[in-house]
């Protein structure tokens, strides 16, 4: 009986000493997405990507900024070192990519807690708290049907000496940044925010530039360019608020679409 008493004991001991076993990646991916309000007159919008697995721990994390006029992202233009800031004094790139690098396999659920304690001396990822809260309290996002990257496109021929332009950034698939302008051959911008300020909304300018933000905005809503409409004129059928000629914008963005992106740095 001592005998059999000692093996079962022995028995019980294995079973309570087994290590758990490690939970099998069953490659399922949710991924969430959150953005700052579009603005217009290019200042930098950040944005937040997560990706996390059915354990609901992150598998990926990208938090960025996007500036549609610079046609840039806050990484790739730090990573250039093109982009020089009083306040980040820092490379804003090599800081971000391993603050991300140690979130990796974090539970989701200490997510924000872990970017608000993530402050150090110059380098402050907690301007990206509300983002994530944002992001994980909304459904997840399906990745989109383009490229992830920057995206140039330029007429051909000059308006009134003006080559109309579109820049605009796609992220996880979806367009997330656009910018409708056009430039001299000097380099003279038809709008600059810079040389625009103070200036009326009389001006004839700063209307077109106000009409043309709706007409951004709306891409940004239905992300296709074919389903901007427009008649025999170039004017649009189905945007009441819209009164300038869209034409040349919608065959801008398809065309930049058709050559693809510039860069594919973004994801």
């Amino acid at each position: 009986m001592f005998k059999l008493l000692t093996i079962l004991s022995m028995s019980l001991l294995l079973v309570a000493c087994r290590a758990e076993p490690e939970p099998i990646d069953d490659g399922i991916r949710y991924t969430y997405f959150a953005m700052e309000q579009h603005d217009p007159h290019g200042d930098w919008q950040n944005f937040i990507l997560i990706e996390v697995d059915s354990q609901e721990n992150i598998t990926a994390i990208q938090l960025d900024g996007v500036n549609a006029i610079l046609s840039s992202t806050r990484r790739d233009l730090s990573h250039l070192e093109l982009h020089e800031d009083d306040t980040e004094d820092y490379a804003f790139s090599e800081h971000i990519a391993d603050f991300e690098e140690s979130l990796i396999g974090q539970p989701v659920a200490e997510l924000t807690a872990l970017i608000q304690d993530g402050d150090t001396d110059g380098f402050m990822p907690s301007a990206w708290t509300m983002l994530a809260i944002t992001a994980l309290s909304s459904d997840p996002v399906e990745r989109g049907p383009y490229l992830n990257g920057l995206y140039q496109s330029t007429a051909d021929e000059p308006v009134d000496g003006f080559y109309h332009f579109v820049n605009f950034i796609v992220v996880h698939g979806h367009i997330v940044a656009v910018q409708w302008n056009a430039i001299t051959e000097d380099g003279f911008l038809k709008y600059d925010y810079v040389t625009m300020t103070g200036v009326g909304a009389g001006s004839e300018v700063r209307a077109w530039r106000d009409q043309a933000i709706l007409l951004e905005d709306a891409l940004l809503d239905i992300q296709d360019p074919l389903l901007l409409t427009f008649d025999e004129n170039g004017y649009a059928t189905d945007l009441e608020d819209v009164e300038i000629e869209i034409e040349t914008f919608v065959s801008l963005v398809i065309r930049g679409l058709a050559y693809g992106p510039i860069t594919i740095e973004l994801d």
